[in-house]
């Protein structure tokens, strides 16, 4: 029993050695599992930090474009404002000129709807009615003035049988107005790019 008991040992001692020996480089491989996933998870780390960073220079990038156009566009927007502000200027301008100039002007804006001579009715507002029919009926044979009044704010408006000679003055600037638009903010905003 005794060979057995010392071959029974042997076995274990073995067996005991071995696992020491399994367990010491289970350990150590463990061990540099940890040590390169710290160097693995720095490294990802780094790569994240890096990905974070340059995101956020893009968005960064992104916002002062963004900012960068509103803000071109809000300034366009006030341009435009001043352009309509100064088209409703020469309108009102024109609207209150004195009497005397108000009726030349009436008279050229007859004739010239009336260039051809085929002759029509002149539509006037009710203001512009009441205080100038008379004179551009005396003024003009081949017109009449209309019994009906045109929602126009000033100017006329040449009827024929199946034409309308539009010469509201309203008319008239928005026509200028699309026209010029360009050319007038060059003169408003020289400096603009």
């Amino acid at each position: 029993m005794a060979g057995i008991d010392q071959i029974s040992g042997a076995i274990l001692s073995q067996a005991k050695s071995n696992a020491d020996a399994i367990l010491a480089d289970a350990k150590a491989e463990a061990q540099a599992i940890i040590d390169g996933g710290g160097a693995r998870a720095k490294e990802f780390s780094a790569k994240i930090m890096g990905a974070a960073e340059t995101e956020a220079r893009d968005i960064s990038s992104r916002a002062d474009m963004a900012a960068g156009l509103t803000s071109r566009r809000t300034i366009a927007a006030k341009k435009h404002e001043l352009i309509d502000l100064a088209f409703d200027s020469a309108l009102d301008d024109l609207l209150n000129l004195p009497e005397a100039e108000y009726l030349k002007l009436l008279c050229s804006l007859a004739e010239r709807a009336n260039a051809d001579g085929l002759g029509g009715q002149i539509m006037l507002n009710e203001k512009d009615k009441s205080l100038y029919a008379d004179r551009l009926k005396s003024s003009f044979s081949s017109l009449t003035i209309s019994d009906k009044n045109a929602g126009i704010r000033g100017g006329l408006i040449l009827q024929r049988q199946d034409i309308d000679i539009n010469c509201a003055l309203e008319v008239m600037i928005r026509s200028i107005k699309n026209e010029l638009s360009l050319d007038i903010a060059d003169i408003l905003f020289p400096d603009s790019d």
